[in-house]
Order: structure tokens, then sequence, then C-alpha cells
């Protein structure tokens, strides 16, 4: 089957600073794989809305968030170098 990847962000955390919660992206997650289903796709979900060095434990420690869209953290070295050691340590 086919691979497709959908990246989750409220539109209200898009250039906020204000991440969503970990327990509304898993449910956002959840509510995406459901709509996908029998479609012959493996889909995979990320999460992205002010994924920082900081938080990024909070969304990448499940499982059901498969990786982050990382916005302007990616800028700053010392933000991304962190999110790509949690998205080591976790998989995602």
């Amino acid at each position: 089957g086919r691979e497709i990847i959908i990246a989750y962000e409220p539109i209200w955390a898009v250039g906020s600073g204000t991440p969503d919660s970990p327990t509304n992206a898993i449910q956002i997650s959840s509510l995406i794989r459901s709509l996908t289903a029998n479609q012959n796709l493996k889909v995979r979900t990320i999460y992205g809305g002010s994924v920082t060095g900081e938080n990024a434990k909070e969304f990448l420690q499940h499982n059901e968030i498969e990786g982050a869209l990382v916005g302007a953290a990616s800028l700053q070295y010392n933000e991304i170098k962190e999110i790509l050691a949690v998205a080591k340590l976790y998989g995602g």
C-alpha cells in the first residue's frame, strides 16, 4: 500500500508560540487514523504547532504521535539539536 504522512497543527497554534496539549493531539491523531482506515494507506501522523526542545518530549513520548513538524524552532541550532535528540530517543 501507499504511505502518507499527515501533519496536524491547530490553526490557533500557527505562529503563536502556544502548543496544543498532547492529549488533544493524540485524539486528533486517532481521528485521522479512523478517517483514513480502509483506504489502502499506511498513515503516519505528526504534530506541528510550536514544537520546541522544551516540549518535544511531551508529544513524542506517545506512540500515536509519530514525529514533529518543526517551524520557528528549526531556525535555532540549540532548539533543533534538542528536538532531534528527543526524536531519536522516542523514535519520532
